[in-house]
């Protein structure tokens, strides 16, 4: 599936599910960013995310792109990394922080 695709059927996902948001980044490289606005009704999304979750991974997306997962977001990256991906985290984690500053995966 190609990323125009995706990015619109995940907006009407999005839009479906009455979640105000915004989409952008730098979708030349194929990496975008979804940023909601919860406007008092995080209950309702924490309801929906692993909805919105597998129809991320559907298109081959990560919830973390490039950046960080941080902490709020963290359950959600734990629920859906897979070996592959935990197991460059951990090679990375060790070579690169081998003072133990970043969080660890479980």
């Amino acid at each position: 599936m190609d990323l125009n695709t995706a990015l619109h059927e995940l907006q009407d996902w999005l839009d479906g599910n009455g979640f105000e948001h915004v989409i952008f980044g730098h979708a030349g490289d194929g990496n975008y960013h979804i940023h909601l606005f919860f406007n008092g009704d995080e209950e309702k999304w924490r309801a929906k995310t692993p909805e919105f979750d597998a129809k991320v991974r559907q298109y081959d997306g990560h919830l973390s792109g490039e950046h960080g997962i941080g902490k709020i977001h963290r359950n959600r990256f734990e629920r859906s990394t897979d070996s592959l991906e935990s197991s460059a985290y951990q090679a990375l984690k060790k070579i690169l922080d081998p003072g133990k500053r970043l969080p660890e995966l479980p």
